[in-house]
């Protein structure tokens, strides 16, 4: 499974990113206001956000080589946790479109969010 590229910097995103932990639970309430509850899902979702600043050509081709190859928001891929460094598998981006903005020469900036399944 391919990986999101790995920044020049030795980090995944920049900061300032975010993150978001969700839990995604079923509630049956029953006529007699008793409730039921059980997951969606066997662990939490993870999203990130970032926007990436000052990058070079190179950097900014491999994540939109990355968006192509998984046409968008559809394949998965293998990202790193820029918090806690773990590896989080079965991700895909959150976004359907990918827009890289040429900032001055040589330099490049993209904004990306980031989902595990």
């Amino acid at each position: 499974m391919p990986s999101f590229p790995i920044l020049k910097c030795g980090a995944s995103l920049q900061h300032p990113a975010g993150r978001t932990v969700r839990y995604e639970t079923h509630v049956i309430r029953f006529l007699d206001g008793s409730e039921q509850r059980f997951r969606n899902r066997p662990s939490a979702a993870k999203r990130w956000t970032g926007t990436l600043l000052l990058l070079d050509d190179a950097e900014s081709r491999q994540i939109e080589s990355l968006f192509q190859e998984r046409q968008g928001q559809f394949g998965t891929f293998t990202f790193i946790d820029p918090w806690d460094g773990s590896s989080n598998a079965n991700c895909r981006f959150g976004d359907a479109a990918f827009e890289r903005r040429q900032d001055e020469e040589a330099r490049f900036s993209l904004t990306v969010a980031i989902e595990s399944e």
